[in-house]
């Protein structure tokens, strides 16, 4: 037994008082997903009300899912990384990406810290310049009317790049196999997954989860686009291209683009609809912090008498990259950066953000 143990390497906990907290999202997430699968192959004994909360609960069981893989890239439950990686990797199954290598997102996300950058491994912008006239406007246009297929090419990328299926990037011969299996495990799983979807419960099963999908995009595209202004740095040979580190990027450029997008200040409970993710600049102070610990954090490190920072852009409304612009993203109008008296968060002013968040 010792000699399993010893191998096994048993968990502990990184905070033993407040782990229980994460375990009730992982429940949360598990049981989300596990009562709208049985709802969508259920879809003839139940009202349409029903199928509607189904996908509400699904969308957003997901998106936990996907916020818990960046807590486990952090790793703040487990000590050992094997474990944080172990649950990383089961989040990223159950927010709908086994496709993703967890350990080279992590990796990635890191360096997103550490180099005070948006760092990534490719930049999806030449994708679409790949592409011809015709289909470039039915991306324009699907866009238009919030179809999220922007997000659906990178996935896409991320997907088939590394089997040498994706018809607008070649495959890296340097790709490790990790990475590879990876795509081709989860690329498997999907296809069973939306087989079985459309063998069981037909057309509207099928229907109801694309629409989960395409929720859940929006709700991280509205709540993640406007918590830095960053430099991008996005290559296929990003590891190489550039000197590691943060370089002129100092603490002060970090914490000047970086804001911190709260759903509501009023009631602070309904940050956990987003597992506090709004406590960006608390969250890049302390990276390592659990997500539960993040409004406590806020408030020491800028009390009730700090700044508010507000993105307002310079149009009718915010916009971010596919939302409804006929302009490639790099060319999108710049924001405007203003300060008034209040609590450290960002609010989007202008259009439709507003409405979701401005009220609270």
């Amino acid at each position: 037994m010792d000699g399993w143990t010893h191998r096994l390497r048993l968990p502990t906990l990184r905070d033993p008082r407040g782990a229980w907290m994460t375990f009730a999202a992982i429940f949360y997430v598990v049981g989300g997903i596990a009562c709208s699968l049985y709802c969508y192959l259920h879809t003839g004994d139940l009202s349409a009300a029903a199928l509607g909360g189904a996908v509400l609960l699904a969308a957003h069981s997901r998106s936990i899912a996907a916020w818990l893989v960046h807590e486990f890239a952090h790793s703040t439950l487990f000590l050992e990384s094997e474990w944080n990686t172990a649950a990383g990797v089961a989040m990223m199954w159950l927010c709908g990406c086994p496709y993703v290598d967890f350990v080279h997102c992590k990796r990635i996300h890191i360096a997103h810290h550490k180099d005070r950058a948006d760092t990534g491994s490719f930049d999806h912008q030449e994708d679409l310049r790949k592409l011809r006239a015709p289909l470039l406007n039915a991306v324009y246009a699907l866009e238009y009317f919030y179809v999220p297929v922007v997000e659906c090419l990178v996935h896409a990328r991320v997907a088939l790049c590394p089997l040498g299926l994706y018809p607008l990037a070649r495959r890296d011969p340097s790709t490790p196999m990790r990475i590879t299996l990876t795509a081709f495990a989860g690329v498997i799983a999907l296809l069973a997954l939306w087989s079985h979807l459309w063998i069981a419960g037909g057309v509207r099963a099928v229907a109801l989860r694309a629409v989960e999908a395409c929720l859940m995009t929006h709700f991280h595209a509205i709540h993640d686009c406007f918590q830095h202004t960053y430099e991008v740095i996005a290559d296929e040979n990003w590891e190489t291209m550039y000197a590691h580190g943060p370089g002129e990027r100092t603490a002060a450029y970090e914490e000047e683009n970086t804001y911190s997008n709260l759903l509501s200040t009023r009631w602070p409970l309904l940050n956990l609809a987003s597992l506090n993710f709004g406590y960006h600049n608390a969250h890049h102070a302390r990276m390592m912090t659990p997500w539960y610990e993040l409004p406590n954090l806020h408030a020491r490190l800028y009390g009730a008498k700090s700044f508010i920072r507000l993105l307002h852009h310079r149009e009718s409304r915010p916009q971010y990259p596919g939302r409804r612009s006929t302009k490639m993203p790099s060319e999108q109008p710049r924001y405007k950066l203003l300060r008034v008296p209040g609590c450290a968060t960002c609010v989007p002013r202008a259009g439709g953000c507003k409405g979701l968040m401005g009220r609270f």
